[in-house]
């Protein structure tokens, strides 16, 4: 995978590390309802899926929920750990916005 490919996907989902911690703040186009990314930590492999649930306008803020194998984190961020066992992190995230503009 080239370098500004990978660089455009992790900026789409918002994903930054820091240290040993992913922060995930999606910033999809309002038209995607999904997006998956397998990341790689040392030989452990993160399947990442993020879904986008669109509110419409002037409905909730905007939130972002983190689960690390089913596991609620309350910080938002995901703790990698190189134990070579896969991990399925799910990010729901609750955008204000609607779909297209016939909504309008």
């Amino acid at each position: 995978v080239s370098a500004p490919y990978l660089d455009s996907v992790l900026y789409l989902l918002g994903i930054t590390r820091e240290g040993t911690r992913l922060r995930i703040a999606p910033c999809l186009p309002a038209n995607w309802t999904t997006c998956m990314l397998h990341y790689t930590y040392g030989e452990t492999v993160y399947e990442i899926a993020v879904v986008q649930v669109l509110a419409g306008i002037g409905r909730a803020p905007a939130t972002v929920q983190v689960t690390v194998d089913g596991i609620a984190q309350e910080d938002g961020l995901v703790q990698l750990t190189d134990d070579r066992v896969a991990h399925e992190v799910m990010v729901e995230a609750h955008a204000e916005g609607v779909r297209d503009a016939k909504a309008l």
